[in-house]
């Protein structure tokens, strides 16, 4: 058996969703952090749109920075 060297889930795109203590999941009300574990950055969000481009931007940013790195490329 061989293992893949790539993870399917790799560590730089692992996150901590932090609901506010007003956070009303139950009526569709979300706000809070969401941090990134590799780095500890915090990014804000209000409502369940703002969760979702916050994360699809700094996994865009991720996904550019690994492109950088993996061509030899420092940013």
């Amino acid at each position: 058996m061989t293992l893949n060297p790539i993870p399917s889930h790799p560590s730089s795109l692992c996150y901590v969703l932090k609901l506010h203590r007003d956070a009303q999941p139950a009526k569709s009300q979300i706000s809070g952090l969401l941090e990134h574990v590799a780095t500890g950055q915090s990014m804000s969000f209000d409502d369940a749109g703002g969760l979702i481009a916050v994360l699809l931007a700094h996994a865009a940013m991720d996904a550019e920075r690994s492109g950088h790195q993996a061509r030899g490329e420092s940013l």
